[in-house]
């Protein structure tokens, strides 16, 4: 399979049955510090609240509202594919600021820059859009405090190169 990323505000109807294959909450038998009971087994809360909205398909339903960018394996001859990231947008209410909502990649792709370049992408995306509709590109992300990860992502990022 070859590595598609697909931007668009609308659903992909080929991705349709892949959502309930994205996992990106780390499963554990026993309870580890910071993890919470999931699907009879613990959990990051931070993993499983993305892997639950992710699989909820709320958001790719209002396309005036959110802005979803995929990352996918997807082979055009079989039309099989396999979600590998998600970025989740939502769009600013009474011209406040743009929300990334959710960054989040496939377990067997950490290590690889997924979640990198969607927040690269997100942030393009957000400047461009902000551009259109002749608003302020403001930006704003709720990190749990304990998610190493996504504190990091987001360090690695610097705000001035997105003006």
């Amino acid at each position: 399979m070859a590595l598609v990323r697909l931007w668009t505000k609308y659903r992909d109807s080929r991705f349709d049955d892949c959502y309930r294959d994205f996992h990106c909450a780390e499963l554990f038998d026993t309870k580890v510090p910071e993890a919470e009971p999931y699907h009879g087994k613990w959990a990051y809360p931070w993993q499983s609240e993305v892997e639950d909205a992710a699989i909820s398909t709320i958001a790719l339903n209002d396309s005036d509202e959110f802005h979803i960018i995929i990352y996918a394996e997807f082979d055009e001859d079989t039309e099989e594919g396999r979600i590998i990231g998600v970025c989740w947008i939502a769009f600013p209410q009474n011209q406040s600021s743009y929300m990334i909502a959710y960054i989040a990649r496939s377990l067997d792709y950490r290590g690889c820059g997924i979640g990198s370049s969607l927040l690269e992408h997100a942030l393009a995306f957000v400047k461009v859009n902000a551009m259109q509709r002749g608003i302020p590109h403001r930006i704003q992300t709720l990190i749990d405090k304990r998610n190493r990860e996504s504190r990091a992502l987001f360090k690695r990022v610097r705000p001035d190169a997105h003006p």
